[in-house]
């Protein structure tokens, strides 16, 4: 009779095995979270410029050009966006989220907030978009890839841009700063200012971790073709 000889594995040598691998997983796992979600924001960006953009092109047909849009109407979301949008991206839900700001919720989860009051001046007359004080009403969007980051406090504090939320403006109107017959564009100094370096400089709105509103990180991304550059300063949320 021939004797059969099983192999097996200790349980010491299990247990051993089982550690290896929570500890390789403990390692790469977190890696592999950020690289999924950074993907998802690198996406939903890149479509919410191009939705937005082409709403743009589809309203100018019924509204005429934008430069002549009027951007202090409270609804100028509701008639020179919404209806459009409908078509593009089966928007889900229009809310007032308070004081000087709307919001749209879009079937991916994402969320696109603006300002709909620019204050007013000291005589306390409303400000208009053109004027002297323009402080950006209809025109200073914030868009939220994952519109469960939104909040009143993650709203009121721009330490947030560029990791819970990116920075756009429409504004192509003379008079509007730079956007002058532009579309719906990301936050930056000027179009023709395609260099990170530059994005990354001194300036108060450079994407950077020393300032306190780094507005151009939506820029820094678009000029990477929407990518995030492998030196983002900021954990994309």
């Amino acid at each position: 009779m021939k004797k059969k000889f099983y192999l097996a594995f200790t349980l010491a040598e299990v247990l051993i095995t089982l550690g290896i691998i929570g500890v390789v997983a403990a390692m790469t796992l977190p890696a592999l979270i950020q690289k999924h979600r950074n993907q998802v924001v690198e996406t939903r960006l890149a479509k919410i410029y191009s939705v937005m953009n082409q709403a743009i092109l589809r309203s100018e047909v019924d509204n005429g050009p934008k430069e002549y849009w009027d951007f202090s109407s409270e609804n100028f979301f509701e008639k020179y966006f919404a209806p459009y949008l409908v078509k593009i991206a089966d928007h889900t839900e229009l809310q007032d989220l308070g004081f000087n700001y709307k919001g749209v919720i879009f079937a991916d989860g994402s969320m696109l907030v603006w300002k709909t009051d620019a204050g007013t001046d000291a005589d306390g007359n409303k400000i208009l978009i053109g004027s002297s004080g323009n402080k950006g009403m209809n025109s200073d969007y914030y868009f939220f890839p994952d519109a469960k980051n939104y909040s009143t406090e993650v709203m009121n504090d721009r330490k947030y841009i560029g990791s819970y939320y990116f920075a756009f403006r429409f504004a192509p109107r003379e008079g509007m700063n730079y956007h002058t017959g532009k579309g719906f564009e990301p936050y930056k100094h000027c179009h023709d200012c395609n260099s990170e370096e530059y994005l990354k400089s001194g300036n108060r709105y450079s994407c950077n971790e020393n300032n306190a509103t780094p507005l151009y990180c939506t820029a820094l991304i678009q000029n990477n073709g929407w990518k995030i550059p492998k030196d983002y300063p900021f954990k994309i949320r």
